[in-house]
């Protein structure tokens, strides 16, 4: 292995790399979570409609055709059949599913993007120790590979600190990119 003779662009190159990872898992643990809260309003949804037409159907005069006291039997469907109507209102107030789902494509996809960026940065970190392109080339590729860096995140959406926190455990405890000598000598 040679010495790099751009010690503190290599170093750079290295800080974007890690950037790269942060960012791409900050992004995917955001697609994950606003997947799951859009999850949550599909099914009080689902639910809210069974019980608001199970309510409906048993109002429209089959009561009549059950024989015997259905008094508290109707009560309980009245009162889910209120409650469907209120988990109808409440997705339909305050949830937009079909955004949320394109907000976790977009999380998804600068995730996805930005762990292409990280394999073009650990390619060109690796062919720069092997003496495969020159400082000058190194100097070129750093450049470019921080204009598509800065590119991607620039019009990201929004995460939050836990997505960012997850990403920092789960790099801490080796949910990288790196590949055991295993996996490498398959």
């Amino acid at each position: 292995m040679s010495t790099p003779s751009a010690p503190k662009t290599l170093e750079a190159l290295r800080k974007l790399k890690v950037d790269c990872l942060y960012k791409k898992g900050t992004h995917a643990n955001a697609a994950r979570r606003v997947l799951t809260d859009s999850d949550r309003f599909r099914w009080a949804l689902i639910l809210g409609t069974i019980f608001a037409s199970f309510s409906t159907i048993m109002n429209v005069g089959i009561w009549d055709k059950i024989p015997g006291p259905t008094i508290c039997i109707q009560v309980i469907v009245n009162i889910l059949g209120a409650l469907g109507g209120f988990l109808i209102l409440y997705t339909t107030a305050f949830s937009d599913y079909k955004s949320k789902v394109e907000l976790a494509n977009k999380h998804e996809s600068i995730s996805i993007d930005l762990n292409m960026i990280f394999k073009k940065i650990r390619n060109t970190e690796a062919w720069y120790i092997d003496g495969l392109i020159s400082d000058q080339d190194l100097v070129t590729q750093l450049g470019g590979l921080s204009k598509e860096y800065i590119n991607r995140c620039q019009n990201a959406p929004l995460t939050k600190d836990e997505d960012f926190l997850k990403a920092r455990e789960n790099f801490q405890q080796g949910y990288a990119a790196e590949y055991t000598e295993e996996e490498l000598h398959c």
